[in-house]
């Protein structure tokens, strides 16, 4: 059982759709079990020692193979089953929007009139979604498809539709059994018409105050409808005071002396012990490999219950959110600081406060894993949604644009996050944030492998402190914004050490495809990738002559695919994207540098802007002054490492130590302007990443470190 089939196997369980009344219901994985499952499952796809643990509490047990796979065949059989005969567990809900699209958009419009959800990933419902419940407030409908440039509408034009307030048409519909004749209240803004039975009720128009009707349902088996609009004819630029509230629907039922919301008919008590048995049968599963996790923590295990106490305490304390969150970041830090400056903690423990620290911090702003936050209007995060739910909503990879426009990979990464974690935003937004945090502590955990001086330990203590804070303080918040940054920024942390410490055939072949897919993810950030690229090239060119001609044609791929794209959709020979044409992408163009030399005054004010926000020298908020003191932070690391190198005689260590001065370069001529300083963190990022190298080598010893050839060097 040290083989990673069983795990694999329990994946699939996980993953496989089922009825909605289990627990663990298949894709999305939208719920807190299934979340956890997978966060648990994760480690023993990637840790040959976690696996053989878990081996040796199987062995003490004596659970033989066969009964193992038996178990998980039989909750296997019961998801397929339930899938298959399972009744409709909620209400299907048909939603959709008559509002006008904005102008200039021209998609395709949804199939059969009901919009697409990621709740309902394989369209089973026929409808957008199931809903366990008909009970929303304003700031509860959870609607992905308004995060499309259909509804592109902007605040700032007199006389549009406000984005918070676009109108709705749903229809639900199910089938209801009350054992008795009960008393059904609906409290709404808006207006529709019930249709229960042979029973039809109107919801008269009701938008300044919220409208109440009561309907006596007969005991019995029967048919449920409700229509519900809302379209209040608000529009931008009227006073807040003069609109009413916003869209409301609560559909409760008469109980004692209070409400309780309206369910469909409940499951007979064979399908009921056929959900209860599958959930049970997944849960013992995971019993072993769970023990095998606690018992793998070891001592660390104290680490976990002290951080997990002090995360529970900031997020509770009577503070602003923003100071919550710099407490979790302290945390994170001070664990660094233990484990870099004290005693090192095991992987289980180090990944176990690395994902519950991603958690907590984005429970703060997303407590609730179905929010979906509405972007906001003529924005990138908009449009990136907009364009994963093209994907899902028309089933084609053309992503909203047949020639790519916006960054080209971005778009499939968010339609991968919703098809893993649904509609909701805090599971995905906490993934990310993982995987970041993961490079950090992958990168400074790699560096500690080489037996560092006290000296060059407490260095990287530093840098790492930096790396942390920045990421829960900053990465957070572009992650939860929906920028596509945050992707290159992790995949470097974890691409430099597999290249230039690690230094094997297959970390050279992961650091290449980390490296090539970050490119489909931020075009404008090629100057770096590629040289960076050229160093694993090169080692694996001295190590293995098959893995290098591997690794070249790994490259082209990546750099082809936006191409190939471009061609078959658009039927248009474009190397990326065309988004480098638009102004405001490009301040300063060749005739502007060409007018600073000559003096132009206006070129001259340009250019010094320019400088001042790439050299982390603009008047900015307080909150941003923090995130510039981090990114100052690791650009001093990087330069006294480059002095100490230039002063040691130590040369080679420049031709990674230019990498940030890459990621740079293109910005003497693109934006950093736009939501500073996210374009330009990526340099500062790699000048920490590329110090923390340098502390683990030193770049002493040419002959055994190899490092990147310059461009065009044979």
């Amino acid at each position: 059982m040290s083989t990673l089939l069983p795990y694999l196997f329990l994946l699939l369980i996980l993953l496989f759709p089922s009825s909605h009344l289990q627990q663990f219901n298949g894709l999305p994985l939208s719920r807190w079990a299934e979340f956890l499952a997978l966060a648990f499952l994760l480690p023993f796809l990637f840790s040959a020692a976690l696996r053989q643990k878990a081996a040796g509490v199987f062995g003490r047990l004596r659970i033989p193979a066969a009964g193992f796979y038996a178990l998980g065949g039989a909750a296997l059989l019961l998801k397929i089953g339930l899938l298959v005969l399972s009744a409709r567990e909620g209400f299907a809900g048909c939603y959709s929007s008559p509002a006008a699209w904005a102008a200039g958009y021209a998609g395709r419009a949804p199939k059969g009139g009901c919009e697409r959800s990621y709740e309902d990933l394989f369209g089973r419902s026929g409808a957008t979604r199931i809903d366990s419940a008909i009970s929303f407030t304003p700031d509860s409908w959870n609607l992905m498809f308004l995060n499309s440039l259909r509804y592109d509408f902007p605040d700032s034009t007199p006389g549009g539709i406000p984005r918070s307030r676009i109108p709705l048409n749903v229809r639900w519909s199910g089938t209801i059994a009350p054992e008795k004749a009960q008393r059904l209240l609906i409290h709404y803004i808006g207006s529709g018409t019930l249709a229960v039975g042979t029973l039809t009720v109107a919801l008269p128009p009701s938008y300044q105050q919220v409208g109440e009707v009561a309907v006596e349902l007969p005991a019995g088996k029967q048919d449920m409808t409700l229509e519900y609009s809302f379209d209040d004819g608000s529009r931008t630029g009227e006073a807040a005071d003069s609109l009413g509230p916003g869209p409301q629907l609560q559909v409760d039922v008469a109980a004692g002396s209070g409400e309780q919301p309206l369910h469909v008919a409940q499951p007979g008590w064979a399908e009921t012990a056929a959900v209860a048995g599958g959930d049970l049968l997944f849960f013992l599963l995971l019993l072993v490999p769970l023990t095998a996790f606690f018992l793998e923590a070891g001592k660390d295990k104290w680490s976990l219950l002290i951080l997990g106490g002090f995360l529970v305490i900031c997020y509770f304390l009577p503070l602003s959110q923003r100071v919550r969150g710099l407490g979790m970041t302290a945390g994170l830090v001070g664990f660094w600081l233990w484990h870099c400056l004290v005693r090192s903690v095991r992987p289980v423990a180090v990944y176990s406060i690395l994902v519950a620290v991603s958690l907590a911090n984005n429970l703060l702003l997303l407590p609730d894993p179905s929010r979906v936050v509405l972007r906001s209007a003529q924005d990138d995060p908009l449009t990136y949604e907009s364009e994963a739910y093209s994907v899902l909503s028309t089933g084609s990879l053309e992503g909203g644009e047949s020639v790519y426009l916006y960054q080209p990979m971005f778009r499939y990464i968010k339609f991968g996050e919703h098809a893993l974690f649904g509609d909701g935003m805090t599971f995905s937004c906490a993934f990310q944030l993982a995987f970041f945090f993961g490079g950090a502590f992958f990168l400074g955990d790699a560096v500690l492998r080489k037996q560092l001086s006290r000296t060059r330990r407490v260095l990287l203590a530093a840098i790492g402190s930096l790396l942390f804070f920045l990421g829960g303080y900053y990465v957070a918040i572009v992650i939860r914004n929906g920028l596509s940054e945050y992707m290159t920024w992790s995949l470097l942390l974890w691409a430099l050490p597999m290249i230039y410490l690690e230094k094997t055939k297959v970390g050279c072949l992961l650091g290449i495809a980390a490296l090539g897919f970050s490119f489909a993810v931020r075009t404008d950030q090629l100057p770096a990738i590629l040289w960076l690229v050229l160093g694993a090239l090169y080692i694996l060119w001295r190590k293995n002559k098959p893995a290098f001609g591997f690794g070249v044609a790994m490259l082209a791929i990546f750099l082809l695919l936006p191409l190939a794209h471009n061609i078959y959709f658009g039927h248009r020979f474009v190397l990326a994207t065309t988004s480098n044409n638009l102004a405001i992408n490009l301040p300063l163009p060749p005739s502007t540098w060409a007018a600073f030399f000559r003096g132009d005054a206006s070129a001259m004010a340009g250019v010094k802007n320019q400088m001042q926000e790439l050299f982390l020298i603009p008047n900015v908020s307080l909150s941003t002054r923090l995130i510039l003191a981090g990114m100052a932070g690791l650009a001093i690391f990087w330069l006294a490492a480059g002095i100490y190198a230039v002063f040691r005689r130590r040369f080679l260590f420049g031709l990674l130590w230019i990498v940030p001065i890459l990621y740079l370069a293109p910005h003497v001529f693109f934006a950093v302007f736009i939501y500073y300083p996210r374009l330009i963190f990526i340099g500062y990022l790699a000048m920490g990443a590329v110090t923390g190298v340098w502390l683990a080598r030193g770049w002493s010893e040419p002959e055994e470190h190899p490092a990147p050839l310059p461009a065009g060097s044979g």
